[in-house]
Formats: structure tokens, sequence, C-alpha cells
């Protein structure tokens, strides 16, 4: 489902040609690539990608922790970003997770 900056009755005093340009933003970011930020011990932080999907993402991070030869306890959570702001993160696991914590499908 995406969002209608153009129709939205609470934008309507906004000029129609700013309405436009928030939607096309928008509908831009959900093209734009994956980066993912890490920390930890062995390597600090760390900026991996651009990466076109999340499995690709999914198996840099993979990875990366792997090469670490670090745990749970000095590897932290992975950071997916897109477009400059945090869209989802990965668990030590691996798993994709929502910013609400939630499991993402």
């Amino acid at each position: 489902m995406t969002y209608d900056y153009v129709n939205d009755a609470k934008l309507a005093g906004l000029p129609a040609a700013l309405r436009q340009r928030m939607q096309d933003k928008a509908e831009a970011s959900k093209t734009l690539p994956y980066f993912v930020k890490t920390k930890c011990k062995s390597f600090g932080q760390k900026v991996l990608g651009p990466f076109n999907t999340l499995p690709e993402a999914q198996a840099a991070f993979n990875e990366h922790r792997d090469n670490s030869d670090e745990g749970a306890s000095t590897f932290h959570d992975g950071k997916i970003m897109q477009g400059g702001k945090q869209v989802l993160y990965f668990s030590y696991n691996g798993r994709i997770w929502n910013l609400d914590g939630s499991i993402h499908n």
C-alpha cells in the first residue's frame, strides 16, 4: 500500500506541484539501494553495500558477522539503511526485523 500525497485531504492547502514532489520522493525511496551499518569489536563501525535486495544485504551481513569471530555480546545488530534512514535491522542470527521489533516478512 502506498501513501497518496497528491490526494490527501490534509495536504490540500499545499500547492499541487509540492504534493506531487512529495509523492515522487516517496516512490523513489522504495527503489533506493540498501546499506547495512555494523559495529563490532574486531572491525569497529563499518558500512556494507550498496545492495539491491534484502537477501543480498543479509548474505553480506552474515559473512561479515562470521568473519568477525565474535559473539552476540560484542557484534551489534546491523542497521538496514535506505535513503539515509534506518528502515529495518538484522539481529545477530541474521534475521530481519521491523523497527517496532516484529519479524519482517
